[in-house]
């Protein structure tokens, strides 16, 4: 399939790839996530075995700060930064593919691109190669049925 390798490249990346649990923690709020870090890590050696180039172009959707009062009534600059991600993920033979996905970072300094940047590259790379999350079916939205109502029953 002459120009056409990225349609292989991707798959043969996938059985490349270690699944990426959630080991890190958010010490203030206390909830778990998967690093930027873990993903690339988890990534790299398939995409270098498999001769993918991944190449990014990002655009600015939201640029905007705001005077912000915490809760202990101490003033800051917020930042929200909401970027349009879009990659060429280009396989040996020049094939590729276009992906787009969006990053948002709310911050008080000067990180907020840069974590927007990792946040769309983050789920790129989980959707592109399906990376395993080694998470329980209970967190799939699929897990649960709401209960229909009967004819003409309102809910409370």
């Amino acid at each position: 399939m002459e120009g056409k390798q990225i349609f292989t490249a991707i798959p043969e990346a996938i059985k490349l790839i270690e699944s990426v649990g959630k080991d890190h923690k958010n010490e203030k709020q206390g909830w778990k996530f998967r690093s930027i870090d873990d993903v690339y890590n988890a990534v790299n050696k398939a995409v270098k075995e498999v001769g993918i180039t991944i190449c990014p172009n990002y655009e600015i959707v939201t640029d905007k700060t705001e005077e912000v009062t915490n809760s202990y009534g101490k003033k800051s600059m917020q930042n929200e930064i909401v970027l349009k991600a879009n990659y060429k993920i280009y396989a040996k033979d020049g094939s590729y593919i276009e992906v787009v996905t969006f990053g948002k970072k709310l911050d008080y300094g000067d990180k907020g691109f840069n974590a927007a940047m990792s946040t769309a590259y983050k789920y790129m790379m989980f959707q592109v190669f399906c990376i395993p999350t080694e998470e329980e079916s209970k967190n799939d939205p699929d897990n649960e049925t709401p209960e229909s109502l009967p004819p003409n029953k309102k809910p409370n």
